[in-house]
């Protein structure tokens, strides 16, 4: 049973944030007590979106792979851009999916057809396999 302290009166009803709150257990039982504290709506848990660079770069296949580095060494006017997007994933200790730059590079070979339209969306799915996650240990 909860208790939401209301001025200076414990009244029965649903907390919200910052709610000071008198949790009964044990409620007419010898051992009834309370325990009080301030109430904090339960967050939902951060899924990690870290992924190791190589299983980024292996959630593209070996023909876009090859493609986006023959692009990179082309004398095209965003060539540059994409070199530099290939060196900061190579120099990278995880690549986090949901970051605006990761976002903003993958969008950016799709718009350069460099990847079929659509893919951008599948490469960074954040449905993750545990294989492709950086793991900190």
């Amino acid at each position: 049973m909860l208790k939401i302290l209301n001025g200076s009166k414990w009244v029965d009803g649903t907390p919200t944030d910052g709610d000071r709150v008198r949790e009964y257990i044990a409620v007419g039982t010898p051992n009834e007590h309370y325990r009080e504290y301030t109430y904090a709506s339960p967050q939902p848990e951060q899924k990690d979106t870290r992924l190791a660079p190589q299983m980024f770069m292996r959630r593209m296949t070996p023909e876009e792979r090859k493609a986006i580095r023959a692009y990179s060494r082309s004398d095209s006017p965003m060539a540059e851009d994409i070199e530099d997007f290939l060196d900061l994933l190579a120099k990278a200790r995880w690549v986090d999916i949901t970051d605006p730059a990761t976002i903003q590079g993958v969008e950016g070979l799709e718009i350069l057809t460099i990847l079929e339209a659509g893919r951008a969306s599948e490469i960074l799915s954040d449905v993750i396999d545990a294989n492709e996650l950086y793991v900190t240990s």
